[in-house]
């Protein structure tokens, strides 16, 4: 996804949103100022669709996401955790890395 907002959040957005009382997401819409709080790290990726979290330290997260698309929208909260093995994918090319908070490069090709 180029040029698009990605959250790491402490929390599943669900949770963020029982306990304050205020929506983090609708549609394609994200409103960053209603879990603030909770956010670990934020990138907004390049033309490229690439984007790093930095100063990550180790642990268990939530990536939050959404955009529109030609048929609509989508909008994701996924849980990561360090060590885990992510495939990023931009157009045909599908690459797999290792997430690896604390360390200077936040995620290593495989």
């Amino acid at each position: 996804m180029r040029r698009t907002n990605f959250y790491l959040i402490k929390e599943h957005e669900r949770d963020i949103e029982a306990k304050t009382g205020k929506s983090v997401l609708s549609y394609e819409k994200i409103y960053e100022e209603n879990f603030k709080d909770f956010v670990i790290a934020k990138t907004t990726t390049d033309f490229e669709g690439k984007g790093v979290f930095e100063d990550v330290p180790k642990g268990t997260y939530y990536i939050l996401g959404a955009t529109t698309i030609p048929d609509g929208y989508i909008n994701w909260c996924y849980k990561i955790e360090d060590g885990d093995k992510v495939e990023t994918e931009d157009g045909d090319k599908v690459e797999t890395v290792i997430l690896d908070f604390g360390s200077a490069n936040q995620y290593k090709p495989l």
